[in-house]
């Protein structure tokens, strides 16, 4: 079931978000307590005799940003100007407007875990995390399938730019609970087992290891695709899958902080539902306080990936089976430097259930007759068997908190990064009869200067840079550049 985000809704999460502290004000004896506080909203309490707790969370990240080649923002995404992804027309003026997510997209949720029964010396837990993702200047859902049918109804070049905005596939598309929906057990020491919406262990080392932890500015950001999806925006976040994540301490090494790291994931269908597909993701680690290092795993079969339609109104797709490999790297000469970068390659082929593969009567699959609740039209043709297509991601950057060496400028940090994407050339032609899958690269430089004020509130300001070449590009503007500011509020 899909639920409507509307203002009123909107209205109700924000007057929860400003009454909380006077609801709380109890528990929180001054304002300082309240900025300075790991968790302020955490509730601990006994249930049935067992030891439980309810956390309410979340972050609002509001900006001002300037890009000088871009199509207005669409209040359906979660980021801004999106500058390391190719637009869906050329378009040649500059935008400066509000936008959200700079540094973290914006978000509200519940965590609540309770302490069930003993299990040897374990005492093992249910947990739960519901977590919804919005815009809070639209008072929108992440909804990345609408705003890929508000731009649907011809090829970029026949639809007027005036009635364009930036678009883009997500794996937040419109339902409340868009970001996490899953509950499970946990055994201590022997690990956590969840079933149901939950990140994809490729995101999970991308949300710890780019150098720009910055939505908005970072490229692994602001594309689903390269950060964390293992080649389909879709599956950054899995439905219907069953996660196993553990931490092991090795006090027997010779690194301080020490500990081994694994996560298994296994989904049942795709993106849509159970009706075609599957996927699976593995990795495994080495973490310490100077240095850390991990690598995963990630294959899926029948994954979707939509896109505009040619007929107003409607929205398209592409089915591919993908694969995907990653090494991450971490190191830490001292503690205020942090350096980390990697590797990423993907592949994307054909899909497997010859009920993906598009119709040459209709130009799209016929396995589905909708998704996310928009009817599904003609697009561009996808791949057929024997068609292949092989990506890479480069990153690699560095960050300095200056509050060791600078004591009066603590709360001070600064990020860079640079991120390199290849998409190759198709090992076959005779079915890619589309530039969307033609070879290019983008090169994007990016930079976060952040303030943290106390735990709740942080102002930056950032900047980044892409540049495009290769025929997926030709005719587009070859380079983007947004600068930015802005504030964030956690709590």
């Amino acid at each position: 079931m899909q639920f409507k985000f509307t203002k009123f809704a909107a209205a109700f999460i924000a007057s929860g978000i400003i009454s909380l502290p006077l609801v709380a004000h109890a528990s929180i004896e001054s304002l300082n307590d309240f900025l300075e506080a790991d968790a302020p909203f955490k509730k601990d309490f006994s249930l049935a005799g067992h030891d439980a707790s309810i956390q309410f969370y979340g972050i609002l990240d509001i900006g001002y940003e300037h890009g000088d080649h871009a199509l207005p923002i669409n209040d359906n995404l979660p980021q801004g100007l999106y500058s390391a992804n190719r637009q869906n027309a050329t378009y040649t003026s500059s935008q400066s407007t509000w936008f959200s997510g700079g540094l973290s997209q914006n978000r509200v949720g519940i965590k609540a875990d309770t302490g069930l029964f003993d299990l040897g010396e374990t005492n093992v837990k249910a947990v739960l995390n519901l977590e919804t993702g919005f815009n809070p200047l639209g008072f929108e859902l992440y909804n990345g399938a609408k705003s890929l049918v508000q731009n649907s109804g011809g090829s970029s070049s026949s639809q007027p730019l005036a009635n364009q905005s930036i678009s883009n596939e997500s794996s937040q598309n419109g339902n409340f609970f868009n970001r996490a929906a899953n509950a499970g057990l946990s055994f201590g020491e022997y690990g956590t087992a969840t079933f149901g919406l939950q990140t994809n262990p490729l995101k999970d080392i991308f949300l710890a290891y780019d150098p720009v932890q910055a939505d908005n500015f970072s490229a692994l950001g602001q594309s689903g695709t390269w950060g964390g999806s293992g080649g389909v925006s879709e599956n950054q976040r899995l439905q219907n899958s069953l996660k196993y994540t553990n931490s092991w301490a090795l006090p027997s090494l010779p690194f301080e902080g020490a500990k081994a790291t694994a996560t298994g994931i296994y989904q049942w269908g795709n993106a849509i539902n159970l009706d075609y597909g599957n996927s699976y993701g593995l990795s495994a680690g080495l973490e310490s306080n100077k240095f850390g290092v991990q690598v995963a795993y990630y294959s899926a079969t029948d994954a979707i990936s939509a896109t505009t339609s040619s007929t107003a109104g409607d929205i398209a797709y592409r089915a591919y089976n993908t694969q995907a490999g990653l090494i991450a790297l971490r190191f830490n000469p001292v503690p205020e430097l942090k350096i980390s970068g990697g590797w990423e390659q993907f592949t994307r082929s054909a899909a497997s259930d010859a009920a993906l593969q598009n119709s040459s009567s209709t130009n799209h699959p016929s396995a589905y007759g909708s998704l996310w609740g928009y009817s599904v039209g003609a697009g561009a043709a996808g791949f057929t068997p024997g068609d292949t297509q092989e990506f890479n991601v480069l990153f690699l950057g560095a960050g300095y908190d200056f509050s060791a060496q600078f004591p009066k400028l603590t709360g001070l940090k600064l990020q860079a990064g640079y991120y390199d994407f290849i998409s190759e050339t198709p090992s076959t032609k005779h079915a890619i009869s589309t530039a969307k899958q033609n070879s290019g690269r983008i090169g994007t430089w990016s930079a976060v200067l952040d303030y943290q004020i106390n735990k709740r509130f942080d102002v930056y300001a950032a900047a980044t840079n892409s540049h495009f070449t290769g025929p997926y590009y030709s005719g587009y503007d070859t380079n983007q550049t947004v600068i930015g500011t802005g504030v964030r509020f956690k709590f």
